[in-house]
């Protein structure tokens, strides 16, 4: 949490106030704390204050990347119903450590809903939308079948690489179609000496690991961007190689080689993250890096030949 004030009263946590604040519907919050700092009790607490005014259990959607996350959630979110049912005569649990207070309060509030628009999540647990990113996206697509152009209901799989094998196969088949691609596999293949296999296992490859890659295809003139990436990779590494000469050459002993190795990591990892995703900001900020660069490198050989 990047708040953190005085505690409301003994036996609660330093940042409570700020915990409160995020339980704030009306609000947007993003949460930063340790590991075991009670981040998801601070999510379960909210989506207990979401239940409290929702009109359907559906109206509500928390995401997380993982089935064994979302099952933990909802899990946890139907243990403090059941615990605030179960105790609903000893109030909001005076006894209880403050965290876990704010927990039972919150959860009796949807138990009060529940209860008027007479959900049953005892016994409906699914209404209660906890789920994975591609549960949700799923679950979209299965409401639109004419929008979402699938000739089935769609399910997500843990492997892929027979879906990307087949389509780099539809990529290469491209060649034969009157695509305005098909000159781009032409080239492809010119390089790759006209071997297909090869062609598709490096397709298949890049599909795997598209998320290195895909957001540097978001841009009109990415191509440009990527040969100026690509230079600058190049000229880096000749800088690099360029600058170990003098040692090669006998004109300069150790101490001249570990602080131009020292002094080329960086540039060199400045210009593999212009090819990677390049902008003006960070062509700059290398820019200065090669001033400091040479200056540093000239005092390195200074010392290096008068010591």
């Amino acid at each position: 949490m990047s708040t953190v004030s005085k505690a409301g009263t003994v036996g609660e946590p330093g940042d409570i106030n700020a915990r409160r604040r995020a339980l704030d519907p009306s609000h947007s919050f993003i949460v930063q704390a340790p590991a075991g700092s009670g981040k998801t009790e601070l999510l379960i607490q909210r989506y207990l204050v979401l239940l409290s005014l929702a009109n359907e259990p559906e109206e509500i959607a928390a995401i997380t990347f993982t089935r064994k996350a979302a099952a933990e959630m909802k899990n946890r979110v139907l243990q403090a119903l059941e615990e605030a049912r179960a105790k609903r005569p000893d109030g909001e649990g005076g006894d209880l450590p403050a965290h876990q207070r704010l927990t039972r309060r919150h959860a009796l509030a949807a138990l009060d809903r529940e209860r008027v628009r007479g959900w049953d999540l005892a016994h409906n647990a699914s209404r209660l939308r906890i789920q994975t990113i591609d549960a949700l996206c799923a679950s979209l697509t299965r409401q639109m079948p004419v929008l979402s152009a699938f000739g089935a209901q769609p399910e997500s799989i843990d492997d892929a690489r027979a879906l990307f094998r087949e389509a780099s196969l539809a990529t290469l088949g491209l060649l034969d179609e009157e695509d305005a691609s098909a000159g781009d596999v032409a080239l492809f293949l010119e390089h790759l000496d006209n071997n297909l296999v090869a062609a598709g296992e490096l397709i298949t490859a890049m599909l795997a690991r598209r998320d290195h890659w895909l957001r540097n295809l978001s841009g009109a003139g990415e191509r440009e961007s990527l040969e100026d990436g690509l230079r600058a990779v190049r000229a880096a590494a000749r800088a690099l190689a360029a600058s170990l000469l003098p040692f090669v050459h006998g004109m300069s002993g150790v101490i001249y080689l570990a602080g131009a190795v020292a002094l080329g990591g960086p540039f060199l990892y400045y210009a593999m993250r212009l090819y990677i995703s390049y902008s003006d900001a960070l062509a700059r900020q290398t820019f200065r890096y090669s001033i400091t660069y040479l200056s540093a490198l000239f005092a390195v050989l200074l010392l290096d030949h008068y010591l």
